[in-house]
């Protein structure tokens, strides 16, 4: 399982290099949190999921590595485990560094508590909706999914 882990994290680590240009991006052109920066950053947490996603399943099916996967010993829930752990842990990253990002903007605590509630609401759907995504994947194939 630490395998799949480690390989998903390495498709998808290139990913993640949006995230320091897309706050280098709002620091630069803003000094207050709007509702528009706070849409965009917590809003950005579907397309690493999604980018991640598609990225390691088109390998996967270029790769063959599902194939590899059924001629070793691992079970499905490891497979399972192995392909959801890495996105959780992106989207944990993520979150975090978006979170603590808040704290650079010139906002009222409202606005904070707000910009903070969107991102967990965003995490957590981001989450879900890989759930899902990849519910369907195991289930019907890469392709029909």
């Amino acid at each position: 399982m630490l395998g799949i882990i480690r390989k998903d994290l390495i498709y998808t680590a290139g990913y993640m290099m949006m995230l320091p240009a897309m706050l280098l991006y709002f620091f630069a052109t803003r000094r207050a949190l709007d509702t528009n920066a706070v849409f965009m950053m917590t809003g950005y947490i579907y397309l690493v999921v999604l980018g991640s996603i598609l990225i390691t399943e088109s390998n996967e099916m270029k790769n063959r590595g599902y194939a590899f996967l059924a001629a070793i010993p691992v079970t499905a829930g490891e497979i399972a485990a192995g392909k959801l752990l890495p996105i959780f842990l992106q989207v944990l990253l993520y979150s975090s560094i978006v979170h603590f990002s808040f704290k650079g903007f010139d906002v009222s605590p409202y606005w904070l508590v707000m910009a903070k509630k969107w991102l967990l609401l965003n995490a957590l759907v981001a989450m879900v909706l890989s759930s899902f995504i990849y519910w369907l994947v195991f289930s019907l194939g890469f392709e029909k999914a």
